[in-house]
């Protein structure tokens, strides 16, 4: 087992969190916009294009506000741990011991394909971290075994069962 881990990384903003998901949604729209724009008439464009904005923009709304606690760093020796987090646009920095920390994997797959997001609550803050920004799947892996190896947690069949899709995504060329 690892005596101690170390996972940094550059500070995405809020700001540039929010602009990914804003750029996603625009281009959505203007291609339904150019869809539509060609097939039907003006107010059906419009009503569509209300729709979708609807639809789209609470789906981003809700991945953002999941994201306003935006890990960046994590640090630990076994025993004592680091963290360097974000608060919507606020940098912070928390020290605490292992035993304050509860790890779990959830699996948020769709049929598109298999996703994943590691749930963190550390001293009652919960972050929700993804492969979406600067966390890479083999990371989260990482990390979650660390928590669970450090603290001498067994792994359920759903932890192993998430782990080894992980394992098989990350070995899977893109």
């Amino acid at each position: 087992m690892k005596r101690e881990i170390k996972i940094r990384h550059y500070s995405t903003s809020f700001r540039d969190r929010s602009q990914y998901w804003l750029y996603i949604l625009t281009f959505i729209l203007a291609v339904f916009f150019l869809l539509f724009w060609f097939r039907n008439g003006f107010e059906s464009i419009l009503l569509s294009m209300l729709i979708i904005t609807f639809m789209l923009g609470t789906s981003i709304a809700y991945r953002v506000w999941k994201n306003r606690l935006y890990l960046t760093d994590f640090e630990s020796d076994l025993k004592n741990i680091s963290i360097r987090y974000f608060n919507g646009k606020t940098e912070h920095t928390e020290y605490t011991q292992l035993e304050n920390i509860k790890v779990e994997l959830k699996n948020t797959s769709s049929r598109s394909g298999f996703n994943c997001e590691l749930r963190l609550t550390i001293n009652h803050k919960k972050f929700v971290i993804e492969d979406t920004f600067d966390w890479s799947l083999s990371e989260m892996k990482n990390l979650f075994e660390y928590i669970k190896k450090s603290k001498s947690e067994p792994l359920t069949d759903k932890d192993e069962f998430n782990l080894s899709r992980i394992e098989e995504k990350i070995n899977t060329p893109n």
